[in-house]
């Protein structure tokens, strides 16, 4: 199994629990990622922050780029978190996007972001 579907694994299992824990995925997103170059660029960036710093780049990098929160059914009284390419999109909403356009998404140029957020898009 390659790096990339080891992180899509690990974003499909997060979403499909029944409480959704972003730090759980972050940790699990890591090591999914194992030895690759986007684990090393991560921990060299990690190495300048301080660990409340480093998780909130690493949660903020994953949310922005694979993450979408939808109203939850039957009832609508609640979200839930979703990967962008989940069955309950369909290709027509423009909220769809696959594992692969989201990948790609991240490597777009970004609008204006703060110097954090920055680094943080450097290490996917």
């Amino acid at each position: 199994m390659t790096d990339q579907g080891s992180l899509k694994e690990a974003l499909e299992e997060a979403v499909a629990k029944e409480r959704f824990d972003m730090h759980a995925l972050s940790l699990k997103a890591i090591s999914a990622l194992g030895g690759s170059s986007a684990s090393k660029r991560y921990f060299n960036i990690a190495t300048h922050l301080s660990q409340k710093v480093s998780n909130y780049v690493l949660d903020s990098l994953l949310r922005a780029s694979f993450l979408i929160e939808i109203v939850k059914t039957p009832k609508i009284e609640t979200t839930k978190m979703e990967v962008h390419w989940t069955n309950r999109l369909d290709n027509g909403d423009p909220r769809y996007a696959s594992y692969e356009d989201c990948l790609q998404k991240r490597r777009r140029k970004a609008p204006k972001r703060s110097w954090r957020m920055k680094m943080a898009l450097s290490i996917l």
